[in-house]
C-alpha cells in the first residue's frame, strides 16, 4: 500500500445473542463507533490501530456475538479484496451496583452526623429517615446488599450492636443516661453472585438526653454583716445531664424576681451538680420567688414544650442573728436565776405571729464550742432584741462562758454566740498592780481578748474573777481572769449591791470614762449596764463599801472624801457627806447617813444581817453634832420611823479602825488602835493590841488568856496581835485577822491568826508579806461557810509565799509554798462533801496558792466573794 491511499470505514454489521433474555440482542447498542488511526510502518508498510466505543442501554446484560465490517474507502484493490468482517464477543454482567446514602438529596460526603436521644433506662432508639437509600436494580430486580457497622470509639454507649435496615431504619440500644460521641463504619456491600462491591461511610454519632430535674421548693438562708457567699449543694437533683461540646454552659436557667431590691449581690445560679449559689448583699433579708427550666441552648437533644416548663421555688433570706451583751454578765458559780440576752433578729413577728408558743423554736445555751453545752432551763421571748435565759436545774456555771442562741426556722438554724458573754465568779480580787513593761493593748485585754478603752500601763488598778473546780472539791484551785475594766489607779473596795460590782478606790479613770472614785459593774456591755455610775460620784478615794440589806439598790460608802455630787432629782448639787456618804437607789441620789455629817473618813463597816444596824470605823471624830471616837452605830430604825446615830461607848483610839467583822451581836474591830472605852488615865480605859470588841454596852480587848494567865498580873499587853490589822472575817463564831503582825496572843503568828474560845493561834506559818484582805467562802455546791457548813478563806495583800509547816512556837521549821506574785492564798477547812463545819480543820489544812496573775507585781487590797 502507498502512503495515504487506503482509508476505512466500520460499520456494526450485526449482533447475535448467545445468551440474552428478556433483550433484543439487535437493541444492545444505544452508540457504537470505532475509529481507526492510519501510521506508517517502516518496515512493512501502513498499518492501522482501531479504537471501539460504544454504550449499553441501561440495565441490558447478557452474552453476544457482534459482527463489524471492515472497508476501504480507495475502492480500488490490486488483487485484493474491499470489504471484510470481524467479531467478537461482548459479556454484559448483571449491575450490581451498592446503593447510595443520600442525606438531603445528595450523597453523604466525608460522614454523617446522627444525634441519639438517651433516657435513665435501656433505650431502643430508632432512626426512621435519618439518610435515604438510593438502590439502583438490575432488569431483574435481583440485586441483593448488606449493612456492617464497625463501632470504632466509645462502644459502652450501646448494650447491643447497632442495626440498619434495608429500608434506612437505624436501631441502637443505648445504655441508661448514655452521652458522649461515638464514631461508626456503615460498610454496605453488593452481595449479588458475580460482582461484590461496596461503599463505605462514617457516621458520627452524638449520643445525648434531656436532662430531668427537681429542685426544693423553699430554701432559707442568712445574710451577714458583710458580702456572704451561700451554696446549697443538692438544691436540683439533675438526671440525664449531657454537656458534649459547651462544657461550661448551664443546663439549668434560673429567673428570680425583683420584687425585694438589692438582696442579692450575685443572682441565684444552679449549676451543672445541682447546686444552688448566690451572694447575698449585707444584712437584707426578704422572700424571692424563682422559677428554674431547662436552657434549650444548652443540650443536643431538644425537648417538647412540656420539658421546657419553668419550675417554681423561694429563697427566704433572714437576718443572721446578734447577740452584743449579757445582762447580768457576771454571775456567781451555781448560779439559779435570770439573765437577760440582749442583741437583734431573734425573731420575726411578720412571720411566726406574737403568741408565745410560736417560739418554741428558740433555745439560749451557755457553754463553749470546745466543751458541753447547756441549755437554760428556759429560753423566753421577749421581742426581736431580747430573751430571758433561766439557769437552773444541773447548770453549775464556772470562769469564763460563752452565750449562745438557736433560732430553729424553716429547715434552717440560725445561731450566734458572744465569746465570754457571761463570766461566773466564785470570788473577785481587787487591787493594784505595778506593770511597767505592759503595752496599752496588751494591758487592756480582757479575758476574751477584746480591748478596753482608756487602758494604762504601770501603776494601774484592777479586777479579776476566780472560779473553783468542780463542785465539792477542795483541791482545784482557782482559774482567774481579769475582768474587762481598766483604771488609773488601785481598787480599795468592793460590793455587791443588787446583782452589780460596786468598786471604788482612788482612780480618776475607769475605762476612759471619765467616772472618778466610784463606779458599778455588771458584766455587761454599755448598752444594758456594763461600767455605770452613781450620780457624780465623790471628790475622794473611796476605801469601803457596804450594803444596805433593807434597802434594795442601796449601800454606803466611805473613804477620803468630804462631798457626793449628783446630777439632778430632788437632792441635785453638791453634798456635804464627810467622809462617809449614802446612796438611795430609790432617788438615785447621794446623802449624809442620817443627815449627819462625818467628822473624818469611814475606812471600816459591817451591817447588821437583817440591814437594821450599822457599825462605822475609821478615823473620825464627830457624825453630826456628836462627839465620837473612831466608831459608831447607826439603826436605821423602822420602816416608818426615822434613823439615829448612837456612840459605841468611848469608841477607840491611838490610832485608825481598819476593819470590822461581827458574830452575832458582838463587833471586832482592827486597825491601829491601842485602847478602848476611854483615854490611858480615864475611867473605863481598855488598854488594847490592834484588835479590840464590843458587846454592845462595853469594850474589851481581845487577848490569848493563856498568854494572859502566863504573864501572872502583868497585864494583857503582848497577848493580842502586835502589829497593823487591815483585815477581819468571822466564821461559825470564829475570827480570823491578817495584816503586818508577826505574833498572836505571843505566839509566832505571820500576819494571819485566828481567834477562837479565848485563843489566838496561827495559820501555819503564815505567809511571808502584808495581808489586805480576808474572806470566807463556800466550797463549791456547798451553803454559806460563813455560817454553817465548809468553805476555805482566802486571804490577799502584798506576799508570794505561804508558809506550811508544823506549828510548834516561835521559830520552828516551815516549809515555804509558793503562791506566786498575786498574793492570794486560801486554806480550806470542813467536811467538803457532808458538811460538818469543823473550824479546827482549818489547823490541819495546807495554803493553796491562787495565782491571780503571771505578769506584773499586784497588791491585792480587797476580796468579795461573788457566789
Amino acid at each position: 500500500l502507498k502512503a495515504n491511499q487506503s482509508r476505512f470505514s466500520f460499520f456494526l454489521h450485526k449482533i447475535e445473542s448467545i445468551n440474552v433474555i428478556g433483550w433484543n440482542a439487535s437493541e444492545m447498542f444505544r452508540f457504537f463507533e470505532v475509529n481507526a488511526t492510519n501510521e506508517l510502518d517502516r518496515n512493512e508498510g501502513f498499518s492501522t490501530s482501531f479504537t471501539l466505543f460504544f454504550e449499553i442501554q441501561p440495565f441490558f446484560n447478557g452474552d453476544v456475538h457482534v459482527f463489524v465490517e471492515i472497508k476501504d474507502n480507495l475502492l480500488s484493490s490490486f488483487g485484493g479484496i474491499d470489504t471484510s468482517i470481524v467479531s467478537f464477543r461482548i459479556n454484559v454482567s448483571s449491575i450490581n451496583t451498592p446503593p447510595l446514602l443520600l442525606s438531603g438529596g445528595s450523597e453523604i460526603g466525608a460522614f454523617l452526623d446522627i444525634i441519639l436521644p438517651s433516657m435513665g433506662e435501656l433505650t431502643n432508639a430508632s432512626v426512621n429517615g435519618g439518610f435515604e437509600l438510593f438502590q439502583p436494580v438490575d432488569e431483574l430486580l435481583t440485586q441483593l446488599f448488606s449493612f456492617h457497622v464497625f463501632i470504632v470509639t466509645n462502644h459502652v454507649l450501646f448494650s447491643s450492636a447497632p442495626t440498619i435496615y434495608p429500608n434506612g431504619t437505624l436501631i441502637i440500644e443505648l445504655m441508661p443516661w448514655a452521652c458522649g460521641i461515638s464514631e461508626w463504619k456503615v460498610k454496605i456491600i453488593d452481595d449479588g453472585p458475580e460482582n461484590n462491591t461496596s461503599r463505605e461511610y462514617l457516621f458520627i454519632l452524638h449520643v445525648s438526653s434531656y436532662p430531668v430535674f427537681q429542685v426544693l421548693q423553699t430554701i432559707s438562708a442568712i445574710s451577714s454583716s458583710e458580702l456572704k457567699n451561700v451554696e446549697i449543694s443538692g438544691f436540683a437533683n439533675i438526671e440525664g445531664l449531657c454537656l458534649i461540646t459547651e462544657q461550661n454552659v448551664l443546663v439549668l436557667e434560673t429567673v428570680c424576681s425583683k420584687d425585694v431590691i438589692n438582696v442579692f449581690y450575685t443572682d441565684p445560679a444552679i449549676d451543672n451538680h445541682g447546686n444552688l449559689r448566690f451572694v447575698i448583699n449585707p444584712l437584707r433579708s426578704g422572700t424571692v420567688s424563682c422559677q428554674v427550666r431547662v436552657n434549650p441552648d444548652s443540650v443536643l437533644v431538644k425537648g417538647n414544650g412540656t420539658m421546657l416548663e419553668w419550675q417554681e421555688f423561694e429563697i427566704s433570706i433572714l437576718l443572721p442573728l446578734i447577740i452584743s451583751e449579757v445582762h447580768p454578765g457576771l454571775i456567781g458559780e451555781g448560779f439559779k436565776g435570770v439573765v437577760t440576752i440582749h442583741g437583734k433578729n431573734f425573731g420575726s413577728a411578720a412571720s411566726r405571729g406574737r403568741s408565745a408558743a410560736k417560739y418554741g423554736n428558740i433555745t439560749a445555751f451557755v457553754g463553749s464550742e470546745g466543751a458541753k453545752w447547756t441549755p437554760c432551763l428556759k429560753t423566753a421571748y421577749r421581742s426581736d432584741e431580747m430573751l430571758v435565759c433561766v439557769l437552773s436545774g444541773g447548770f453549775w456555771g464556772r470562769g469564763l462562758m460563752d452565750v449562745m442562741v438557736a433560732v430553729d426556722e424553716d429547715g434552717l438554724r440560725r445561731n450566734s454566740s458572744l465569746a465570754n458573754g457571761l463570766r461566773a465568779a466564785r470570788m473577785l480580787y481587787g487591787g493594784i498592780v505595778d506593770d511597767t513593761l505592759c503595752t496599752a493593748q496588751a494591758s487592756s485585754a480582757d479575758g476574751d481578748g477584746t480591748s478596753v478603752a482608756g487602758a494604762v500601763c504601770g501603776i494601774r488598778g484592777f479586777v479579776a474573777a476566780g472560779s473553783s473546780g468542780e463542785a465539792g472539791s477542795v483541791s482545784p484551785l482557782e482559774g482567774l481572769y481579769p475582768l474587762p475594766l481598766s483604771f488609773d489607779s488601785g481598787i480599795r473596795a468592793m460590793a455587791r449591791v443588787g446583782g452589780r460590782l460596786v468598786l471604788g478606790g482612788g482612780f480618776q479613770s475607769a475605762n476612759a470614762s471619765g467616772r472618778r472614785h466610784i463606779v458599778s459593774f455588771d458584766g455587761g456591755g454599755p448598752a444594758h449596764g456594763g461600767l455605770g455610775g452613781f450620780g457624780l460620784g465623790v471628790d475622794g478615794p473611796v476605801l469601803a463599801l457596804a450594803v444596805l440589806h433593807g434597802s434594795p439598790g442601796s449601800f454606803l460608802a466611805g473613804g477620803m472624801f468630804a462631798r457626793a455630787f449628783n446630777p439632778g432629782g430632788e437632792r441635785q448639787g453638791v453634798v456635804e457627806t464627810g467622809g462617809l456618804a449614802m446612796w438611795d437607789d430609790s432617788s438615785a441620789g447621794w446623802a449624809p447617813l442620817g443627815d449627819a455629817v462625818l467628822g473624818g473618813q469611814a475606812l471600816a463597816m459591817v451591817v447588821h444581817s437583817e440591814g437594821r444596824l450599822v457599825w462605822i470605823g475609821g478615823r473620825f471624830s464627830s457624825v453630826g453634832n456628836m462627839a465620837v471616837r473612831n466608831v459608831a452605830m447607826y439603826d436605821f430604825g423602822s420602816r416608818s420611823g426615822a434613823g439615829s446615830w448612837a456612840a459605841m461607848g468611848g469608841g477607840v483610839g491611838g490610832g485608825e479602825v481598819l476593819a470590822m467583822t461581827s458574830v452575832g451581836s458582838y463587833i471586832y474591830v482592827g486597825g491601829t488602835i491601842h485602847f478602848a472605852g476611854a483615854a490611858p488615865g480615864e475611867a473605863e480605859h481598855v488598854q488594847v493590841d490592834n484588835i479590840a470588841v464590843w458587846d454592845g454596852a462595853a469594850w474589851a480587848a481581845l487577848v490569848d488568856d493563856t498568854c494572859v494567865a502566863a504573864r501572872a498580873g502583868a497585864g494583857p499587853a503582848g497577848c493580842g496581835l502586835n502589829g497593823p490589822v487591815h483585815a477581819l472575817a468571822a466564821a461559825g463564831g470564829h475570827v480570823f485577822a491578817g495584816g503586818e503582825f508577826t505574833a498572836a496572843g505571843g505566839r509566832r503568828a505571820l500576819r494571819v491568826a485566828r481567834f477562837s474560845s479565848g485563843i489566838w493561834a496561827p495559820l501555819g506559818d503564815g505567809v511571808d508579806g502584808p495581808i489586805f484582805a480576808l474572806a470566807i467562802a463556800t466550797m463549791p455546791g456547798q451553803p454559806d461557810g460563813r455560817a454553817a457548813g465548809s468553805g476555805c478563806l482566802y486571804v490577799a495583800g502584798a506576799f508570794s509565799h505561804a508558809n506550811d509547816g508544823p506549828v510548834a512556837g516561835i521559830g520552828s521549821a516551815a516549809a515555804i509554798t509558793p503562791v506566786g506574785n498575786g498574793g492570794v492564798a486560801r486554806r480550806c477547812f470542813g467536811d467538803v462533801l457532808a458538811q460538818v463545819y469543823e473550824p479546827a480543820d482549818i489547823m490541819e489544812s495546807a495554803w493553796q496558792p491562787v495565782v491571780v496573775s503571771a505578769e506584773g507585781n499586784r497588791l491585792i487590797r480587797t476580796i468579795l466573794p461573788w457566789n
